[in-house]
């Protein structure tokens, strides 16, 4: 199959698997209501459609999530931009920065591609995140 026909398979068919089951968001909140306190933060690493970015915010919990993938990004932009509770950062987290590939987005949109870990600059520009990258005994600005 084609690229152009591929992503759009691939957000079709992830949007299908983490959506549309209808009993899997109370799933999801009766799980996760036993670590999350109401007014909690949550991160959510690798948000990908946002099943848990909803099922935390419908627990009332502040949320962090990360998407490296940027059909993702905005889907969740989409989904959760209006939500002052919700911190969207288009950021991969990891040990050490890396590169992404060449062509950003992978071929499947269910792969995600690596991306840069979070920075203190990234902090700056997104005021609302508490997070930061910095090495071991290291605060950020």
């Amino acid at each position: 199959m084609s690229r152009a026909i591929d992503r759009p398979l691939g957000l079709l068919r992830s949007f299908l698997v983490y959506r549309a089951i209808p009993w899997r968001g109370a799933q999801l909140r009766r799980f996760y209501r036993r670590f999350l306190p109401v007014g909690g933060l949550a991160f959510d690493v690798g948000a990908h459609a946002g099943n848990r970015v909803a099922a935390f915010r419908q627990l009332g919990a502040r949320v962090v999530a990360l998407e490296p993938q940027p059909d993702f990004v905005r889907l969740l932009g989409r989904r959760f931009g209006h939500d002052a509770q919700v911190a969207l950062l288009p950021q991969a987290l990891g040990s050490r920065a890396r590169r992404s590939p060449p062509d950003g987005q992978p071929a499947h949109a269910h792969r995600a591609p690596r991306s840069p870990p979070i920075s203190c600059g990234a902090r700056a520009r997104h005021r609302r995140s508490a997070v930061c990258a910095g090495k071991p005994g290291h605060s950020c600005p």
